[in-house]
């Protein structure tokens, strides 16, 4: 039987790890990320900080979603990309390296998304604390993807975006906080998507971030307080 706030543990098969999806590190190293981030994302080694810590929250990530076997190998491979190339990116400038790294980054990060996607919503079993929590990492992961996207997109055209004001710091730290500003719709209007492709990419993020929270996680609330009801015999 099923403990609160975890999902009922499966029967090895496959590849598949036998232990419970437990997304509560992840939430906590998630929300320790995003907190601690403003005081690294300033100085000559903000670049290199900010992107252990991408992939600390990574790694993380894929240890917390208890993937497959085959899952988790090719996660750990994408940390090791990205964790070495960028260091020989703030090491040598090599513009090659940055687009590894965004792009191991972001494919790690997709992977994440997608099995913790599935062990929110298709794993079988009563709604629990557990699967709320990872509904809410989720959310957090994708407000941490789109950042990498839209540095992607700035990397490959630098004036894809309009900036109100010159803000220092690395630019990772930038698009952080505009892609969970883009994802709440709270726009403060600082920083503008000029290009196409990041005007598109912005309003894919809001209409996505609104969806899921009026969609997926008002629905796994509404089942989990029903159980709570049932189960108090309401």
């Amino acid at each position: 039987m099923a403990g609160p706030g975890r999902i009922p543990q499966s029967a090895p098969e496959g590849g598949r790890t036998v232990g419970p999806s437990n997304f509560h590190f992840l939430l906590a190293g998630l929300l320790i990320f995003l907190g601690v981030e403003p005081f690294v994302g300033h100085g000559e080694n903000s670049g290199a900080l900010i992107q252990l810590a991408f992939t600390a929250i990574l790694v993380i990530g894929v240890l917390s979603l208890a993937a497959k076997r085959n899952v988790f190998r090719a996660g750990v491979v994408l940390a090791v990309v990205a964790t070495t190339s960028a260091l020989g990116y703030w090491w040598t400038d090599a513009t090659w390296l940055r687009v590894v790294d965004l792009v191991a980054v972001a494919l790690f990060l997709v992977l994440a998304i997608a099995v913790g996607l599935r062990a929110v919503v298709l794993e079988p079993g009563a709604v629990t604390l557990n699967r709320i929590v990872g509904a809410l990492c989720l959310y957090l992961l994708l407000g941490v993807l789109w950042t990498v996207l839209f540095a992607f997109v700035e990397l490959v055209e630098p004036t894809a975006f309009a900036y109100a004001r010159n803000v220092p710091g690395d630019p990772l730290e930038q698009f952080l906080y505009y892609s969970f500003v883009t994802l709440t719709t709270l726009g403060y209007g600082d920083v503008t998507p000029v290009h196409p492709v990041a005007r598109t990419l912005a309003y894919f993020e809001a209409v996505i971030g609104q969806l899921y929270v009026a969609v997926l996680v008002a629905s796994l609330v509404g089942r989990y307080s029903a159980t709570l009801g049932e189960a108090n015999g309401e």
